[in-house]
Formats: C-alpha cells, sequence, structure tokens
C-alpha cells in the first residue's frame, strides 16, 4: 500500500450524460474549458516513496466524497471510479467549473460515507477480508481544481511477518482480525495511529499463541513491521522452531524449541540469561549438530525433555555438547525418564592441542556452573582427555610453555535414570598411566617444570542412579598425578548400580 496516492484533478470536455447542463457558478476559466461541463478526476498510481511501502492502486467501484470548500452546494457529492478515473455517482453528484474557475479547493475522503462524517475515520473491526481491510484505510486529500490532488493516508499501518504459515492473526487490545493476500506468513492491519500495547494472537490450527510487543507508537501514513519467530501458548511455553535459524534466549521464561522440518540441523540454541535467572527450555524433537549444540553463557538451562529423540553433537574441537562458559551458567535436566544423546566435540589437531569435549561440561580455559540431572536415561560420548560429564583435560606436549591452563565446573548432581558413558579413561604418557573419569573431570597436565594444567569439579552427588559401565571412574582424584592439579569436592553415591 502506497503512503500517498496521486490523482490529477482537471476538467474534461466531456459532458456526462447522467448530469444535468447548469452552471452552478460563474467566473473566470481557462481557456477552451466548457463552464458546464461536469469534472471528472482521473486517478494515477502514486510514485511517492517511503519505508517498505506497497503501491495502492484504486478498484472499479471504489467510491469517494468530495466538498468544494465554501459551496454548501458541492458537498459530500458521492464519486464512483471506473476505467481509471472517478465520475459522480448520479446526476446530484455533478461538480461543475462554474465562476470558481481553477482556482477553487477541493477536499476528497475515502472511504465514503453518506453523512459526510470524515473528520474522525472509524476502522472495521474484522480486516480479515479484503473489503474490510481497505475500508478501514481512511484517505484524505485536498488540493485546487486543475492541480494534482494527493490523498495521504490518515492511519497507521501493521505488518506482522511471521516464520511460518498460520490459520489467523488478531490484535488483542485492539479486537482486530489482520487480513492477508493469500501469503500465511505476512498479516496487515490498519489501526488509529497513537502510543498503544500491541498484543499478537496468533493462530495454528486450533491452538492460539500470543506475542506480546508491549507499548508501541503508530505514526498516520507509516508502516510499522514486526516479526515473529517464536509466541507464547496458551500454556505459557514461548514457541521457536529451530529449522529456521540459530536459537538465542536472551531473557528468563519458558520457551518450547521445536524443529520443524525434522532431520538434522546445524543450527544450535544458546542461553545467555541474566545471573540468577532461568529459562525452561522444553526440547520437542530436536536434532542438532553444529560446532557446539547447546551452550549456556548466563543464568540456568533448565531443559526438560518431551520425548527420546533429543540428540546434541557438537562438532568442534573441544566442545562440550551442552557447553557451560562461565562460573554462573548452570544446566539443568529434566529427563522425565526420556532418551538424552549427546556428543561431545573431538580432539583438535596439533596445532591447536584441544582436547576432546565432555557431552556435558566445560571445556579448557573456561570455568562452568553446575550440572544437575534428573530422571534420564543418559548416552553421553567423550573422545581422549575429557570426562564424559565434567571437565576436558589436556593434550599440550610437555615441551612447549603454554603457561597455566585450566577447566573448572560446578556441582555434578544426578539423581535417578540410567547413565550410558562412553570414554577414555587411562592413556600412556611419559609420566605414566594417566586417568580420567567419566563423571568429574578429565585427565589433568603433567606438572613440568614450563606449564601446567589443572581439571577442578566441585561436589559429585549420585542417588538411585544405575550406571553402565559399573565400574566407571567417579571423582576419582587420587589417580592423577600430579594430585594437586585435579580436585573434586565431596563424592556422595547413594543406591547406584
Amino acid at each position: 500500500m502506497k503512503y500517498y496516492i496521486q490523482t490529477t484533478a482537471f476538467a474534461t470536455l466531456l459532458l456526462l450524460s447522467a448530469c444535468g447542463d447548469d452552471s452552478q457558478l460563474q467566473g473566470n476559466l481557462p481557456e477552451g474549458i466548457d463552464p458546464d461541463a461536469p469534472i471528472e478526476f482521473p486517478a494515477t498510481k502514486s510514485t511517492a516513496s517511503g519505508d517498505r511501502e506497497e503501491e495502492t492502486t484504486f478498484q472499479d467501484g471504489t467510491e469517494i466524497g468530495i466538498y468544494m470548500d465554501g459551496y454548501e452546494t458541492y458537498e459530500n457529492k458521492r464519486f464512483v471510479y471506473s476505467n481509471g478515473k472517478f465520475s459522480p455517482a448520479t446526476a446530484d453528484d455533478c461538480i461543475y467549473y462554474g465562476e470558481a474557475g481553477a482556482g477553487a479547493n477541493y477536499t476528497a475522503y475515502y472511504p465514503y460515507n453518506g453523512q459526510g462524517d470524515y473528520d474522525d475515520p472509524a476502522i472495521e473491526q474484522d480486516q480479515s477480508t479484503a473489503k474490510s481491510y481497505y475500508l478501514s484505510d481512511a484517505l484524505m486529500a485536498t488540493g485546487t481544481l486543475g492541480q494534482p490532488l494527493t490523498f495521504k493516508h490518515r492511519m497507521a499501518k501493521v505488518v506482522i511477518r511471521i516464520d511460518r504459515d498460520v490459520t489467523a492473526v488478531s490484535l488483542e487490545d485492539q479486537g482486530i482480525k489482520l487480513f492477508n493476500d493469500g501469503d500465511k506468513r505476512t498479516w496487515r492491519g490498519i489501526l488509529q495511529p497513537g502510543t498503544q500495547n500491541l498484543k499478537a494472537v496468533i493462530t495454528q490450527g486450533s491452538t492460539n499463541y500470543e506475542v506480546d510487543y508491549g507499548e508501541v507508537t503508530l505514526t498516520a501514513e507509516r508502516q510499522r513491521e514486526f516479526t515473529v519467530r517464536g509466541w507464547m501458548g496458551a500454556d505459557g511455553y514461548i514457541v521457536l522452531d529451530l529449522s529456521k535459524e540459530p536459537i538465542t534466549i536472551d531473557k528468563e521464561g519458558k520457551y518450547r524449541i521445536i524443529q520443524s522440518e525434522g532431520g538434522t540441523t546445524s543450527n544450535n540454541i544458546t542461553v545467555n540469561i541474566p545471573t540468577g535467572t532461568t529459562a525452561d527450555v522444553q526440547l520437542q524433537g530436536v536434532n542438532i549438530s553444529a560446532g557446539t549444540a547447546f551452550r549456556v553463557d548466563h543464568g540456568t538451562a533448565k531443559i526438560e525433555l518431551t520425548d527420546d529423540n533429543t540428540h546434541l553433537t557438537s562438532t568442534d574441537a573441544g566442545q562440550p555438547g551442552i557447553s557451560l562458559t562461565n562460573a554462573d551458567a548452570h544446566v539443568h535436566i529434566l529427563g522425565n525418564n526420556h532418551t538424552l544423546t549427546i556428543t561431545g566435540g573431538p580432539d583438535g589437531d596439533y596445532a591447536s592441542y584441544l582436547p576432546a569435549g565432555p557431552a556435558i561440561g566445560v571445556c579448557c580455559d573456561k570455568t562452568g556452573g553446575n550440572i544437575t540431572i534428573e530422571h534420564c536415561v543418559f548416552y553421553g560420548t567423550a573422545g581422549n582427555h575429557a570426562a564424559v560429564i565434567g571437565t576436558c583435560g589436556d593434550r599440550s606436549p610437555i615441551s612447549e610453555d603454554w603457561g597455566k591452563r585450566y577447566s573448572i565446573c560446578g556441582n555434578i548432581t544426578i539423581t535417578g535414570g540410567v547413565m550410558n558413558l562412553t570414554g577414555v579413561q587411562e592413556y600412556p604418557s611419559r609420566m605414566g598411566t594417566e586417568y580420567s573419569d567419566l563423571i568429574g573431570n578429565g585427565h589433568s597436565g603433567r606438572g613440568h617444570n614450563w606449564f601446567y594444567q589443572y581439571c577442578y569439579c566441585g561436589d559429585i552427588t549420585l542417588t538411585g542412579v544405575i550406571l553402565n559401565p559399573t565400574d566407571m571412574n567417579v571423582g576419582s582424584k587420587d589417580k592423577y598425578y600430579p594430585p594437586e592439579n585435579y580436585r573434586v569436592g565431596n563424592v556422595i553415591i547413594r543406591g547406584w548400580s
């Protein structure tokens, strides 16, 4: 829709058969103009520019009202559009040049109403049809006979673009149903200008979702666009589609992450919310293979499984499948007895000296927060040097001065469920055999004179967990050399097998 519609107002030499031939006014006229000729208004498309404007054209049958200022005889004359021009609807609606000539001032408005009340135009509540949508788009033009007459939009327009097809969109506070012209991802509405709360209610099938934009300011003649990549359902969850793009959650709340296109996606998930807040992240059939599949930078990611089809694989060297990158970054997994499969990233090359990444935990030179897992059938895999749940280790050559390197995570708490863990627990080296936990720490450095690497984690508590393999290392701190490079807190195992 264009924000300006230009029409040219001038007399034609054609006498309309529907009109009378009595001059209503007398005066000076341009040469060649018959004062008894009724006026028509040829209309052209707008050539005005603006932000994301769309072109407006009048359709045959469109009605406008026209006033000639200062002449009671010519008030609210109804003109109808046909074949590129507006013409009087009846003989009573004819307007003549008469004595006012080319200097007469006119006001035109759309849509026409019989009362001629255009000062306070109304909008349709149900704009879901083309007719009601365009009837809401009030226009007004002022001009002088013989000069271009420019229509301007009196209302504001809202465009909501959605990342998938939906059934309907409405604006809750305004009670307005929006319009689409066949594109089920683009919805338009005409609103009164001003500051108002904007909350979109999006219907997909039989389910309604909400997106609240808060207070927005809408300006006459201008269009505001809003993009929807996730919306809130009746259960309070904001729905996000991982098939469309990577997802970053930057504020606390409840999120349901779906993967509408199935298969495996290279898009990943990042949680970066204020310290001390929680994002409830429900995973529904998500299968990620990306550099870092799931990353928590700050805050707590509370992950809830809804099915057995969640797979997280990190493909970059040293990156955990679920990576904790700061001391205030925590992960809490609610398994609901569903299966979760996670694979940490591989070893790096000899230029990077990065060890493999844990399935869940912290990579080199990072400090991460707490790891909590409840009632999950867990399949975790880590490569050389890394714990499956906890920290990664070290693969730096002892002949180089790398300085102090570290990998630190917080407490590890696992309750119920089954832990099926695959990792490498023993490593031959120049210093003898070194060890890694499957739950706890990757293997530490060798204590060389020029550098050392160390792995620390907090308390490890396992309650009612089935472990596979049953003889896995769990916080076995006495197996490391030198011992000061490897520390865990209290290790408590209750009722495990």
